[in-house]
């Protein structure tokens, strides 16, 4: 097997809401476990994680496989609900949670006091904007230390991170600065990739990494219009 042979096929939605599915290799995958472990602040083998989400969503990969490069402990979990994820997290002494924003939501609906969960060491939260009610409530209920990551089935990993010590502010409800060997440009609308704007305006985000999948399945218009070669690299 060859690095950048495929490993698997990643469904996405995106903005049309049509599923199609992207391919990631062998390669991506091992940068997604890299990548994480960075996001992650220092992750190692006493550490736990519960995964909720199926291996069809790239999210899935960027949760277990860097806690399986350190050789830590993933919990999945066949169906999810409220009631049996936190009681997973209290009897398998879960260190970190990495939910949506909406999810959270529904988890602090629940009446529990603070301190209820004295092994989370950190919290994590994606896919969707946080808003400053729900990081607020998390921080005082459940664990002060939040991440905030942004990414896509396409950029693989997680492509920028708003990191503990930085979601404060106005900086709360940022995607926070670019991961391990990732990379940002805010480009002119509809322009090249050497048409970067300037400091303040807004444009068009692409982003680049080694985890940066390899084609959306069999279809070589999409492939096309999602993905672009630059400067030697993958956008």
């Amino acid at each position: 097997i060859n690095e950048d042979d495929p490993a698997c096929i990643v469904t996405t939605s995106g903005t049309t809401s049509l599923p199609k599915g992207v391919v990631h290799t062998h390669r991506n995958l091992v940068e997604i476990a890299r990548s994480a472990v960075f996001t992650m602040k220092g992750i190692g083998p006493d550490d736990r994680v519960i995964n909720l989400l199926s291996p069809a969503f790239i999210a899935s990969y960027n949760t277990w496989l860097p806690f399986l490069n350190v050789g830590a402990a993933t919990i999945c979990m066949e169906k999810f609900d409220v009631e049996s994820c936190i009681a997973l997290v209290m009897r398998e002494k879960v260190t970190h949670l990495i939910l949506t924003p909406t999810i959270w939501r529904m988890v602090l609906a629940k009446d529990f006091p603070p301190g209820s969960f004295p092994s989370l060491r950190l919290i994590g939260s994606g896919a969707e904007i946080m808003d400053m009610t729900t990081l607020r409530n998390i921080r005082e209920r459940v664990n002060p230390n939040v991440v905030q990551i942004y990414g896509s089935t396409e950029s693989g990993q997680a492509i920028s991170c708003n990191f503990v010590d930085e979601t404060m502010g106005e900086r709360a409800i940022s995607v926070g600065r670019p991961t391990l060997n990732g990379e940002f440009r805010i480009i002119r609308p509809d322009g090249p990739l050497s048409d970067e704007m300037p400091v303040g305006e807004i444009g068009e985000v692409y982003v680049t990494s080694p985890a940066t999948a390899l084609e959306v399945w069999r279809s070589p218009e999409l492939t096309a219009l999602s993905f672009y070669e630059y400067e030697g690299r993958r956008w």
